[in-house]
């Protein structure tokens, strides 16, 4: 009978022990997905940065405007110096 009880016992601990195992694998799986998703978010941030570093050295060149003549001196004059001063942020420079 002690036998039977001590398999018993070693089968419960067993149990136990796949369960804590079982617990912590999950937790590993739901971390890897975390992960996952915020290396995605990373890279979709890193290419929308660049995308907005592209656009506003366009814009602070003055680029859009040779092909539109129609705005005026005063417009090109304020939307570049808000993309120059917008890149200079972006990338972390000073004045």
């Amino acid at each position: 009978m002690t036998d039977l009880i001590q398999e018993v016992k070693e089968a419960l601990q067993a149990a136990q022990r796949y369960l804590e195992h079982s617990e912590k694998q999950k937790v590993y799986d739901e971390s890897v997905h975390i992960i996952a998703a915020l290396k995605k978010h990373l890279e979709t941030a890193e290419r929308q940065r660049e995308e907005a570093v592209k656009a506003l050295e366009w814009y602070g060149g003055g680029n859009h405007f040779k092909t539109n003549q129609l705005q005026s001196k005063i417009l090109e004059v304020e939307t570049g110096e808000l993309a120059r001063t917008t890149l200079k942020r972006i990338k972390g420079e000073n004045g």
